[in-house]
C-alpha cells in the first residue's frame, strides 16, 4: 500500500499534454497583494502625515514565501513529463529565464538610473560596481552601507532562490523522474545545511531555510497530483480560509515567526492547489485573472509606484486630511493599476519580443534536425 502511494507521488502516468493549475497560478494575486499591502504600510509610515502611526503585532514576509512555494509547485508539475528526456533541462531553463529575467533587468536598470540622478533614494548608502553586477546576476552581493545582502531592487531578493533553484531544477531534469525529483530535494536541503553566519559571506543567503518552501512547494504538486481526483475544494471555502491565513500569518508573534509564516504559506498553495477555481465568465474571475497575469509586473513596479504616490502625496499635503486606511487603500489600488498597465505596455511586448529574439538565436533541437532532414 506504501509503495503505491509513493508510486502515485513520482511516477504517475497521464496524458503528455499538462493541465494548468490556474488555481495556483492565481495565488499569485494572494502574493502580490500581500507583498504590496506590506511595502505600502512601511511607505506610508515613512511619509510625514503618518509618521506616528504604528500597527502592532504586524510582522511582513508572507508574500515573498507564497512566491518561492508556487515556483516548486509550478515547476513539478509543468515538467513532470520532461524528466530523463534530450534537452529538457536547457528548454525548462531557457523557457524561466525568458520569463523572469527581461523585466527584473529592466526595473533594476531603471532602479540604476534613478539612483545615479537621485542618489538620496539609496536609504542604505551609495552606489558600488560589484553590488550593481550581483543585482543583475542574481548572486547575493552585501550591498554598501548596511551590508544586507539584498539586490539593488530591494523586491528582487526572493528571485535570487527562485532563478539559482529553476538552475538546479533543469540539471535533475536530465535524470529519470523518481531519481531527479530526489536528487533536487536531496540538493535544497544541502544547500540549507550549509552554515550560515556573517562571516559566511553571500553563502549566508542561500542558508536561511528559504529553499525550504520551494522544496515543500515541488512535494505539494507531487500530493496534488496524486490527489486531485479525490480531492475537490469550493471556491467559496477556499477564499476564506486564504484570507483567513494570510491574517494569521500578519499576526504571528516574534518567536519563531519563520516557522509559522512559511507554515501558511505551504497551507495557502495546498488549499489553492486543490481549489476548484473562480467561475469562467464573471467579473471577479475576468479582474483575478488579470492581475494573475500582471502579478510579476505588480510586484517588481511598486518599487517606482509606491514612491511615486507617497512623494507626491505627502508633498502637495493631501495625506495629511486623509486617514492611515484610505490612504493605504488608495496606494494599493494605484499600484495595482499602474501594476497592470506595466504588464500590458511593458512585460507582455518584452517578453513576446525576447521570445521571438531567442527562438531565432536560439532554434531548438526539433527544428535543428528537420532542418538536417531536409537538407539530406
Amino acid at each position: 500500500m506504501e509503495h503505491r502511494f509513493l508510486d502515485s507521488l513520482v511516477m504517475k502516468q497521464e496524458k503528455p499534454k499538462q493541465r494548468r493549475v490556474e488555481s495556483v497560478d492565481n495565488l499569485r494575486v494572494v502574493a502580490a497583494l500581500t507583498v504590496l499591502f506590506g511595502h505600502a504600510v512601511h511607505a506610508l509610515q515613512e511619509t510625514r502625515a503618518f509618521a506616528d502611526v504604528e500597527l502592532s503585532h504586524y510582522r511582513q514576509g508572507l508574500g515573498p514565501l507564497i512566491f518561492l512555494a508556487i515556483a516548486g509547485f509550478v515547476a513539478a508539475h509543468s515538467a513532470h513529463h520532461e524528466f530523463g528526456l534530450p534537452l529538457a533541462g536547457s528548454r525548462y531553463l531557457s523557457k524561466r529565464l525568458l520569463r523572469v529575467v527581461p523585466l527584473y533587468w529592466l526595473y533594476t536598470a531603471l532602479f540604476l538610473l534613478v539612483a545615479v540622478a537621485a542618489p538620496a533614494v539609496l536609504d542604505h548608502g551609495g552606489l558600488a560596481p560589484g553590488h550593481v553586477l550581483g543585482s543583475f546576476t542574481f548572486w547575493p552581493v552585501p550591498r554598501p552601507g548596511d551590508g544586507k545582502l539584498r539586490p539593488l531592487l530591494n523586491s528582487g531578493w526572493a528571485l535570487n532562490y527562485i532563478v539559482w533553484f529553476h538552475v538546479w531544477f533543469a540539471v535533475c531534469l536530465g535524470l529519470g523522474r523518481r531519481l531527479g525529483i530526489a536528487c533536487c530535494i536531496v540538493g535544497l536541503v544541502v544547500v540549507e545545511l550549509l552554515p550560515s553566519g556573517p562571516g559566511i559571506g553571500s553563502w549566508s543567503f542561500f542558508a536561511s531555510r528559504k529553499f525550504y518552501l520551494i522544496g515543500l512547494g515541488l512535494l505539494c504538486a507531487l500530493v496534488h497530483r496524486a490527489l486531485r481526483d479525490r480531492i475537490s475544494l469550493p471556491t467559496a471555502a477556499a477564499f476564506p480560509f486564504v484570507g483567513g491565513l494570510c491574517w494569521l500569518a500578519w499576526l504571528v508573534s516574534e518567536s519563531d515567526a519563520d516557522w509559522k509564516m512559511a507554515a501558511c504559506a505551504i497551507a495557502i498553495v495546498l488549499v489553492g492547489a486543490f481549489a476548484r477555481g473562480l467561475q469562467e465568465g464573471s467579473i471577479v474571475a475576468s479582474l483575478w485573472s488579470k492581475m494573475a497575469r500582471a502579478s510579476y509586473s505588480i510586484y517588481l513596479s511598486q518599487a517606482f509606484t509606491l514612491s511615486a504616490f507617497t512623494i507626491l502625496a505627502d508633498r502637495s499635503g493631501i495625506l495629511a486630511h486623509l486617514p492611515f486606511a484610505l490612504a493605504l487603500l488608495l496606494l494599493t489600488v494605484w499600484s495595482l493599476v499602474w501594476g497592470v498597465v506595466g504588464h500590458r505596455l511593458l512585460e507582455a511586448p518584452l517578453h513576446k519580443w525576447v521570445v521571438a529574439w531567442w527562438g531565432r538565436a536560439a532554434p531548438t533541437a526539433e527544428s535543428q534536425s528537420g532542418r538536417k532532414q531536409s537538407n539530406a
